[in-house]
């Protein structure tokens, strides 16, 4: 049975996981509890006069909003003296409902894991969600900011195995910048974690000075008379193909590269793709052939 607790007399909970609340979503939910009413009672904890809130803050702040000066709460006779429990029962309402979002739900964990000393199985157990997903949301948080903040808004994916790619880029700034252009180019999923481990494949060759091995191969070739295999590119397709299907083929290939949201010379200079073309380019003008 629920009681009608003064609105005033209400206070959030301080251990609320949720920081975010869409103004716009608030007005619609206050015009239907100025309609229907508050349909679904809050819950709080009495804390002597007060209330602490447990469950429903954003119902409470479109009660507020539609105007009313009581609401209907489930009051639980519990003093508030036990910030691991509201923080536990604040997780756990907003989880199962999804209303965090990963990075608000991963900071949860955070505080659950640093303050109160709970271990990844446990918190599992207490939120009802997997080991995986808890150690997926802790990962998101070893993220720079930035990168953190585009996953909180939506515009990045919240999947583990992509945060994984991006830690792998050695520079801070790096990171940030290709999942900047990873928002802004709405790649899926599977693009944006092959883009990240292209781009950290690629600095790790710059760091540690190797090379494709196409290009390893023909440096080796150039300094020392090494034998040439039968096989090339012509006898494995059977024929030549006419310059459009190149210029084509070129073009397919490009848009299906997984650093296609990243493109630039920088980043695509040492790929066989671009030598061959330019070798094509060459033989092209010597031969008085057309370029596109």
């Amino acid at each position: 049975m629920f009681d009608l607790i003064p609105i005033e007399a209400i206070l959030p909970n301080p251990e609320q996981p949720r920081r975010e609340f869409a103004q716009a979503s608030l007005e619609e939910l206050a015009d239907s509890i100025r309609e229907h009413g508050v349909l679904q009672p809050i819950l709080v904890e009495r804390a002597g006069s007060a209330f602490i809130l447990v469950d429903g803050e954003r119902r409470w702040r479109a009660a507020k909003l539609a105007g009313l000066t009581e609401i209907p709460a489930l009051v639980e006779e519990k003093a508030y003296n036990d910030t691991r429990s509201l923080l536990v029962k604040a997780m756990v309402a907003n989880v199962q409902r999804e209303d965090l979002n990963p990075i608000e739900e991963a900071r949860a964990y955070q505080r659950m894991r640093m303050e109160f000393g709970m271990s990844q199985l446990e918190m599992s157990r207490k939120v009802g969600k997997s080991l995986a997903r808890v150690h997926g949301r802790l990962k998101l948080l070893e993220l720079e900011e930035p990168i953190q903040q585009l996953i909180g808004r939506g515009e990045l994916y919240s999947d583990s195995n992509l945060a994984r790619a991006l830690l792998e880029i050695p520079r801070a700034e790096a990171r940030v910048e290709l999942a900047r252009k990873l928002a802004q180019s709405g790649t899926n999923l599977r693009q944006s974690i092959n883009a990240a481990m292209k781009v950290a494949a690629i600095a790790e060759e710059r760091t540690n000075g190797s090379e494709p091995p196409m290009m390893r191969y023909a440096r080796r070739k150039a300094s020392a008379d090494l034998p040439l295999p039968e096989w090339n590119m012509l006898y494995q397709l059977g024929r030549v193909p006419p310059w459009q299907m190149v210029a084509d083929a070129a073009l397919a290939t490009c848009d299906g590269c997984g650093l296609r949201p990243v493109a630039s010379e920088e980043n695509c200079r040492q790929c066989p793709g671009v030598e061959l073309l330019q070798i094509m380019l060459r033989q092209a003008s010597t031969n008085g052939v057309g370029k596109r």
